[in-house]
């Protein structure tokens, strides 16, 4: 059902668009660790211009055991 639940809410573009601007109004960043034999470089993305949606994350053996989340939508 929790599957059902979010493919509906993502078809719903008031609900994606309103996900998207609570990411895009607190700031959210990721941060890129980039490991070499002599350098350690890291880079900070904002999601300013990313777009996201609901997702639930679950698996077979446990399939309510988790919430219902969000990801960047690719």
């Amino acid at each position: 059902m929790a599957y059902a639940l979010v493919d509906e809410v993502n078809k719903n573009a008031k609900y994606t668009s309103f996900l998207t601007d609570i990411v895009r109004t607190n700031d959210i960043q990721q941060l890129y660790i980039h490991l070499s034999a002599s350098s350690v470089e890291y880079e900070l993305r904002g999601f300013a211009e990313s777009e996201f949606i609901f997702e639930y994350h679950s698996n077979v053996a446990n399939p309510g055991g988790n919430k219902i989340g969000f990801k960047l939508k690719k």
